[in-house]
């Protein structure tokens, strides 16, 4: 008999389990983990931290390892109702599929309130939260900035102006970073039943820089033909872009860069 203990109390020793009852306890595998306490975290959020206070635009930095380099957030309150909501996608990854966040929100009017930041992504299996990352967050309370918006009126198209092109005006959090701002709205597409927009799919902003009365913008897409292809569709494309920016004024003339170059871009 006592070699029979020894045999099980080495056993135990060396992982082969004991019988205390924790052996059998089942685990939710539907239950979500925030990557940053997990053994191999897929989203890196270095900004904002827990309990910052931030402005618009909201700027997250950080890195991810996420299916096709997408990336999901949105902003709740503290009851869990979402106020906003959207998805971006890295264009630099490296062998290993890691990609930089970079990204910088404009928020809607918000009360000086706190918020719930996720960061996180859906399952390509089932749809679920997955690499959940959370933030508490403040958002300072600056007013408001309204900025005009230009899109493509198919009415003016159809009498033959391809370059008509009219706003709306859009009403979001304080910010600086006007000529950005109408940028992105721009991007978001139009609200109006009136209105549509030449700018290609999965559009975003590399940069923006203002100078001298220039605006330079350069954009990063994934299909430079769809910049391309037919004088209707450029001179609106253009139109929109120009007129969004000259509304400031900053800006008398525009220069449009796509993934950094001009050639070959808003040819017919």
């Amino acid at each position: 008999m006592k070699y029979f203990s020894l045999l099980a109390l080495l056993l135990c020793v060396l992982g082969a389990g004991c019988l205390s009852g924790k052996n059998d306890v089942s685990v939710d595998e539907t239950t979500t983990v925030d990557t940053e306490t997990a053994p191999e975290a897929q989203i890196v959020l270095d900004y904002p931290g827990e309990n910052d206070e931030v402005t618009s635009p909201l700027i997250l930095a950080g890195r991810a390892r996420t299916f096709e380099a997408t990336v999901n957030w949105r902003l709740k309150k503290m009851n869990g109702g979402v106020v906003e909501e959207g998805f971006f996608t890295m264009n630099d990854t490296d062998d290993e599929y890691w990609g930089t966040i970079d990204e910088r929100i404009f928020l809607p009017v918000l009360n000086d309130e706190e918020y719930i930041l996720e960061v996180f992504e859906y399952s390509a299996k089932d749809g679920s939260v997955i690499n959940l990352v959370t933030r508490h967050i403040r958002i300072k309370d600056e007013g408001k900035t309204t900025v005009m918006v230009y899109f493509v009126d198919p009415a003016m198209v159809e009498a033959g102006d391809c370059s008509q092109v009219d706003f709306e005006k859009r009403t979001v959090a304080h910010t600086v970073n006007v000529a950005e701002l109408a940028l992105q709205e721009l991007i978001n597409g139009p609200t109006s039943d009136w209105a549509e927009t030449q700018l290609p799919p999965y559009t975003r902003i590399n940069s923006i820089v203002v100078k001298g009365g220039v605006a330079t913008v350069d954009f990063w897409s994934s299909n430079e033909a769809a910049w391309n292809g037919g004088s209707c569709h450029v001179l609106a494309l253009r139109a929109q872009i120009e007129e969004t920016l000259k509304q400031f004024d900053s800006v008398d003339s525009v220069v449009i860069k796509v993934n950094g170059h001009t050639d070959g871009i808003l040819e017919p």
